[in-house]
């Protein structure tokens, strides 16, 4: 091809871009990890597609947005299941990769016939009708597919060679070490009275208490937390003791703050049945526990039907409905931030309330009891003790007074998540992915007065937002409603 022939093509293809089309579009935005600033952030991705679609001619018909959602891990995000139940005429996102990384979720765009247009490739469109279109299509993403599996590898293997040289990986320096992996004496001495009167008989809440006290917190800034003290003591870490894929594989190439002798004795002090509370031990499902039926009120519980079956949570008391587990957690991870972000909430935790020591600790028994006895209605109805009307005025009156508690722990743990942190989304997000279960579902206790799952509708077999509602402490509702 001549110089001019080529000139000629690029000028036609550049006229082709800049035509006024008609019709609607459907933004989709996807924001994974971007520690460089390269325009993966939403707003960015939503600017540009916004203008994109104006230049394009196209009415934007709506925004579908998953924060911090991996596509390559094959966990169900949210809103990308919203934007295709939408049906929408055209599809528009920042670069395909954000809308897809995985050959089956380009197969479903196949079979449902959408049309795909990325800003970065704003000449073209991503051609799903047409047999070259598909094979260039499927192409794409396979390299996509495969870029991941490449970095997924590289990662796999470092991550073996540092556990083989004994090296941790430590992302943020862990209390009581510094950066370089040495040991930081001002917080090394905590942490080895910790373990001291662990031995002695002191419980991880007094020791809580007391790091709080004396305005000890956690590396991140915050104030501690006994779910974050009780896994921080039980960590191998500070006897020096390398950790990988979850089992121990021998010593690191630090220094422990405590010996190995003082951290086995206290893992057996863990292991007695007496230091057990709350009657399950570690709950499985993030919601079990947390979430009620919105049809009898009654609790929710996860479970699968069998070995290798998709986990669920479930209605305990009559099952009212079934709904994926990933499904429901996305939409909790989707929801959560916005909590966070929630003025009227935050004006709420910063509410001051003075408060003996063990107040907090009194709450959480009565709310505990509150618990089991909506459990125990559950389980009357269930077995025809008693009728709808009954179990409802009751739990109606049990929930007003969780809700209560929950209202005045929320004020007093207000210390607990005090600070800026949550006014960053991209750093809630992160922080939120990083939080250990327990201390995510205390999170969601505190912040939370009601969250409850729905089923599916009359003649409903989709999944929808609307399957998980979240009510803040400050009064909003999620999802919102006009």
């Amino acid at each position: 091809m001549s110089d001019q022939e080529m000139l000629a093509r690029v000028k036609a293809t550049r006229a082709g871009a800049k035509k006024i089309d008609q019709g609607t579009a459907t933004i989709y935005t996807r924001i994974s990890q971007d520690k460089r600033g390269l325009g993966a952030g939403s707003e960015r991705q939503l600017d540009e597609c916004r203008a994109m679609c104006g230049a394009r001619g196209w009415t934007v018909a709506a925004e579908f947005d998953d924060p911090s959602i991996s596509a390559s891990k094959g966990k169900v995000r949210p809103a990308f299941e919203a934007l295709l139940a939408s049906k929408p005429e055209r599809i528009v996102v920042w670069d395909v990769d954000r809308l897809l990384r995985s050959p089956k979720e380009l197969e479903r765009l196949i079979d449902l016939g959408f049309t795909v247009y990325a800003v970065t490739q704003s000449n073209i469109g991503l051609d799903l009708e047409s047999v070259n279109g598909r094979t260039m299509s499927r192409i794409a993403v396979a390299m996509a597919t495969q870029e991941g599996d490449h970095k997924a590898e590289r990662v796999r293997l470092e991550a073996e060679q540092r556990a083989a040289d004994g090296r941790p990986k430590w992302g943020r320096r862990p209390f009581g070490y510094n950066p370089d992996q040495t040991i930081r004496e001002d917080e090394a001495t905590h942490v080895r009275q910790a373990y001291a009167d662990l031995l002695k008989g002191a419980s991880v809440s007094a020791i809580t208490r007391e790091w709080n006290a004396e305005d000890l917190t956690t590396t991140g800034g915050k104030p501690w937390t006994p779910v974050m003290v009780s896994e921080f003591l039980r960590s191998p870490r500070n006897a020096g003791i390398l950790v990988f894929r979850g089992d121990e594989i021998g010593p690191g190439t630090w220094d422990g703050i405590v010996t190995e002798a003082t951290f086995r004795a206290a893992q057996r002090v863990f292991a007695k049945p007496e230091r057990k509370t709350g009657g399950g031990g570690k709950r499985k499902y993030l919601l079990s526990g947390v979430a009620t039926c919105d049809k009898c009120g009654g609790p929710v519980t996860g479970g699968t039907k069998g070995a290798g079956t998709e986990p669920h949570y479930r209605c305990a008391v009559k099952d009212h409905f079934r709904v994926p587990v990933d499904y429901i957690d996305g939409l909790m991870f989707r929801y959560l931030p916005m909590v966070l972000q929630d003025k009227r909430a935050r004006t709420h935790w910063r509410h001051k309330v003075a408060v003996q020591g063990d107040q907090g600790g009194d709450l959480s028994i009565e709310r505990e009891a509150l618990q089991g006895r909506l459990k125990d209605l559950a389980t009357d109805y269930a077995t025809g003790m008693l009728d709808r009307v009954q179990l409802l005025s009751g739990t109606d009156q049990i929930r007003g007074r969780v809700r209560e508690i929950d209202a005045e722990l929320g004020a007093i743990g207000a210390a607990s998540f005090s600070g800026a942190w949550w006014t960053d989304i991209e750093y809630v997000v992160q922080e939120l992915d990083r939080m250990p279960e327990g201390e995510l579902r205390e999170l969601i206790r505190l912040v939370c007065t009601d969250v409850a799952i729905h089923q599916r509708g009359r003649g409903r077999s989709d999944l929808h937002m609307g399957l998980l509602t979240v009510k803040a402490i400050g009064g909003n509702n999620y999802p919102k409603t006009s």
